[in-house]
C-alpha cells in the first residue's frame, strides 16, 4: 500500500485542527457460506491479521458485529452489539506468582498448561518473572512449567508490556 502523501485542510495553517487523509488500498478477501439462501445479514465476524506482527498467522484482532436478539426480524426491537477481541501478543509480560515448586532459570523456556502460550525467561527477581516474546497470553491462576527444570509457579498477577514500533 503506498498512499499519496498529501495533506487537505481548511482554515489558516496554524489554527488546523486536524488533517483528514484519504487512502486508497486493495483488500484481498475469501467469502464463505451457502450461497443459495439469502436472508438479512444479522451477525458479522472479521479477522483482522498482520503475519509481520502476529505469531502463527494469528488474528490481530476480531471484530464481531451482530443483531440482539439474532431472531429479531426487521421490525422487531433489537440492539446492535459490536465485540472487539484484540489478540496482538505482548511484547514481554511481568508475571507476579505463588507457589514456586522447583528453581526456574533464566533463559528458560515455560509453557502455559491451560493457554498453551510459550516465551523465555529474561529475568526472574523475587516472586516475579519477566518473559520475553510469547507466542499468547496466560491467564491469572493459570500454572507455568518451565520446559527444561520442570519447576512451576502458579499466575497470581499479569503486567503484559509493548514496546513501541518503529
Amino acid at each position: 500500500m503506498c498512499p499519496p502523501s498529501v495533506n487537505s485542510y481548511d482554515g489558516e495553517f496554524l489554527s488546523r485542527r486536524a488533517v483528514v487523509y484519504t487512502l486508497d488500498f486493495e483488500t484481498y478477501l475469501n467469502f464463505y457460506g451457502p450461497t443459495k439462501d439469502s436472508g438479512i445479514i444479522k451477525k458479522a465476524i472479521v479477522d483482522i491479521a498482520d503475519p509481520d506482527r502476529t505469531s502463527k498467522d494469528a488474528p490481530f484482532e476480531t471484530i464481531i458485529a451482530q443483531i440482539n436478539p439474532l431472531s429479531a426480524g426487521p421490525n422487531d426491537s433489537h440492539t446492535k452489539d459490536v465485540i472487539i477481541s484484540n489478540y496482538f501478543n505482548p511484547d514481554f509480560i511481568n508475571i507476579g506468582f505463588t507457589s514456586l515448586s522447583g528453581s526456574l532459570k533464566t533463559n528458560e523456556t515455560v509453557i502455559g498448561l491451560t493457554t498453551g502460550t510459550v516465551g523465555r525467561i529474561s529475568s526472574i527477581s523475587g516472586s516475579t518473572i519477566t518473559i520475553d516474546t510469547p507466542d499468547g497470553q496466560f491467564e491469572v491462576d493459570e500454572i507455568i512449567k518451565g520446559d527444561d527444570s520442570g519447576a512451576t509457579i502458579n499466575v497470581n498477577t499479569i503486567d503484559n508490556r509493548w514496546q513501541t514500533i518503529t
